[in-house]
């Protein structure tokens, strides 16, 4: 920043030659872009075998929970990855059968399932700091594993645990828990295999567990009882369909785009795939799709879409077949992936925000260029 008196010369030649950048940039439709973003992607395979992954946006770092089956040296362990590099950063031994997990937002604290346990315990990323296992139970005494978890995004102290009990098909039932300690009513709601903090006062969940397909939106108060606001059947639809929350949106894995506000359809990605995952790169204005092109066994390809215009940009066959993608997650330079068979992928040159500058890599001074429109509903 200039000192008084001083002109500020160097921050007016930069917002100078930004707006000329920009005038420019517009100059060139959407379609010039069509083709050209997937073309430099490559794909590697890391060497763990993992039940689930997460990324922590504050580390740039990825996070896979490894089962027993994998043995020595890792097995029942979070294994600590460099998703630029594929190399292994740590690993520490996480309890029997770790299963889901969960990043808080500023990367204070995670939440990791101990299914051989029946139950969950948190940890502290780049340590080998555990809380004590919480025991996971419905009904009273039936216990059960955890589904899916929801970090408050203001206090990380505070999780909603979906938890899918043992031995029924009953699942999807949230509770509430501080440090670790149930609060709140035994039960808050059957609906919730899927959800996610909107916000902190706002809850979203969804029933993949039966042909209803519920999607609901949740007021969460002060005690961490919750009411049901509003709630769409059908609107997100499949057993295996998954959602993120992105920039205030619903993104569905089936291609269906949503307001959690009002839960009404924005659109529909012509995606074209099965058994995929989806991504969403606010940022850039781009949603990935990972899925297999036709059969189960078939071709496992990547597709990237105008995110505003639900127009596809882009596809490409990664190499191999990887069967039904379990979850696709932005990363530095790229795109990380789990299989339903645990394997562990990252697709690099993709284009995604580069963390470490502020700026976009491959796409960046393009989306610079556009005029971004922001959804109802959007947050950021």
């Amino acid at each position: 920043m200039a000192r008084p008196g001083q002109s500020n010369q160097e921050g007016e030649i930069t917002v100078r030659v930004s707006f000329v950048v920009l005038i420019v940039l517009n100059l060139f439709s959407q379609s010039a872009l069509a083709g050209t973003l997937l073309g430099d992607v490559r794909l590697e395979v890391l060497d763990v075998t993992a039940n689930d992954i997460a990324y922590d946006r504050s580390r740039g770092l990825l996070y896979a929970t490894v089962p027993s089956s994998a043995g020595l040296p890792d097995g029942n362990s979070i294994v600590t990855l460099d998703p630029r590099s594929g190399a292994r950063v740590d690993s520490v031994f996480a309890g029997s059968e770790p299963g889901r997990i969960e990043v808080a937002a500023d990367g204070s604290l995670a939440y990791v399932g101990i299914d051989g346990a029946r139950g969950f315990r948190s940890w502290v990323p780049g340590t080998d700091s555990f809380g004590p296992i919480t025991g996971l139970r419905v009904f009273g005494n039936d216990t059960a594993v955890a589904e899916n978890f929801a970090i408050s995004p203001v206090d990380p102290s505070i999780v909603g645990v979906a938890r899918d009990e043992i031995g029924s098909s009953a699942d999807g039932d949230l509770r509430f828990y501080v440090n670790g300690a149930a609060v709140g009513p035994e039960s808050l709601t059957r609906d919730a295999n899927q959800l996610a903090f909107l916000d902190a006062q706002t809850l979203i969940t969804y029933n993949d567990s039966n042909t209803g397909f519920r999607l609901g939106r949740w007021n969460v108060e002060p005690d961490l009882s919750i009411t049901l606001e509003d709630s769409a059947s059908g609107l997100v639809s499949g057993f295996s369909t998954r959602f993120e929350l992105d920039a205030g949106t619903i993104f569905a894995s089936n291609g269906l785009v949503a307001d959690p506000l009002t839960l009404t359809a924005l659109g529909t990605f012509a995606v074209g795939l099965r058994d995929m995952a989806v991504e969403n790169v606010d940022e850039l204005g781009l949603t990935y799709f990972l899925g297999t092109d036709g059969s189960f066994s078939g071709p496992t390809t990547l597709r990237v879409f105008d995110s505003e215009r639900f127009l596809l940009l882009d596809s490409l066959e990664i190499g191999g077949s990887f069967g039904f993608i379990r979850e696709l997650v932005e990363v530095p330079g790229g795109l990380a992936f789990l299989s339903s068979d645990g394997r562990v992928g990252v697709l690099s040159s993709v284009p995604v925000p580069e963390p470490s500058t502020g700026l976009l890599v491959s796409l960046g001074l393009v989306a610079l260029g556009r005029s971004r429109r922001r959804r109802p509903g959007a947050g950021r």
